[in-house]
């Protein structure tokens, strides 16, 4: 048999899983802006805890599909996002991948709508937000 310490962990992350589970599953109420602001936050603090002068490019790519895929997708699959919520998720995207900061802004050299196409058209094949939402709440139905 396991000991209880090693399987601390285990329990404490399993019952952090079902109280969001809990937590979305009662959301019987209107939608709104900070229903999903701790989602916003959580992206915004991955972000700003690299800083985006350190990264080359291509790592500042690589980083932002990672956090920008993986923190949102739970809460997507299960409710519609408000298009406010995505457009803030978006605007951090493309503020970390051309390099702005607080102090400094930078020049973006090509459309948001551009880099969000697919690989094999030649662009960086990221994922516009509230499509990322629409294609997981039309695969749950």
């Amino acid at each position: 048999m396991v000991p209880l310490p090693k399987l601390l962990p285990y329990v404490v992350l399993l019952l952090l899983i079902l109280w969001e589970i809990i937590l979305v599953s009662l959301l019987f109420t209107r939608v709104k802006n900070d229903t999903y602001s701790h989602v916003v936050a959580k992206v915004q603090q991955r972000l700003a805890s690299w800083k985006s002068h350190t990264l080359s490019m291509a790592g500042r790519l690589v980083y932002l599909q990672a956090i920008s895929s993986a923190i949102p997708i739970y809460s997507m699959q299960t409710v519609q996002f408000p298009i406010s919520i995505c457009d803030k998720l978006d605007k951090m995207n493309r503020d970390f991948l051309w390099g702005h900061n607080e102090t400094s802004t930078k020049v973006h050299l090509v459309k948001w709508g551009s880099v969000c196409k697919p690989k094999f058209m030649g662009s960086l094949g990221l994922k516009q937000t509230h499509l990322m939402n629409e294609v997981l709440l039309a695969k749950s139905r």
